[in-house]
């Protein structure tokens, strides 16, 4: 009985640990300066949005993906190969899971907004007046951004502070 307690204790401090790492790596990435929420999906695939923070660097983009461990991003997206093609504000189709009752999907990433924040906030994609579906090209991969104007307008500037040959990065 003593050793079914004590794994019962250690299974628990197992599960504490790793929220408490997952919680640690989340802040820490959304506390950086240059960092923003961005949703990322591929436009070829009808695919789920998956929540992310993106960083911007000197040459590139980190995205790392909202709930993991890893410490590694997800995703690079180099400054110079990456074009934005067109934008256009989020609308509630959108959002993964969308009903026909307008009532907030679950487990859907909110641009701006963590997924775990929406929940707890209660604040919806389709009801975010300043977010954003942004198209872009990156190594020949077409990609859809979901962010908030304010991280638009960063990336746009960003991309216009590029070295003069990427004068063609903006639509």
């Amino acid at each position: 009985m003593v050793l079914l307690e004590w794994g019962a204790i250690a299974l628990v401090l197992a599960i504490v640990t790793v929220a408490a790492l997952g919680v640690f790596r989340l802040r820490t990435l959304t506390r950086r300066i240059g960092s923003f929420d961005c949703g990322i999906r591929p436009v070829d695939a009808a695919g789920q949005w998956e929540q992310g923070i993106a960083h911007y660097g000197v040459t590139r983009i980190a995205w790392w993906r909202c709930w993991s461990l890893s410490m590694r991003p997800a995703m690079l997206l180099d400054r110079s190969e990456l074009v934005i093609t067109g934008r256009r504000p989020l609308r509630p189709e959108d959002v993964d899971g969308a009903g026909a009752d307008g009532g907030p999907p679950v487990g859907v990433p909110t641009p701006a907004i963590p997924a775990g924040v929406e929940a707890l906030t209660g604040v919806h994609a389709s009801a975010r007046a300043d977010a954003y579906i942004v198209r872009c090209s990156c190594r020949g991969a077409e990609l859809e951004l979901a962010m908030s104007a304010a991280a638009y307008a960063g990336l746009a500037s960003w991309l216009e502070a590029a070295p003069p040959t990427r004068r063609q990065a903006i639509v």
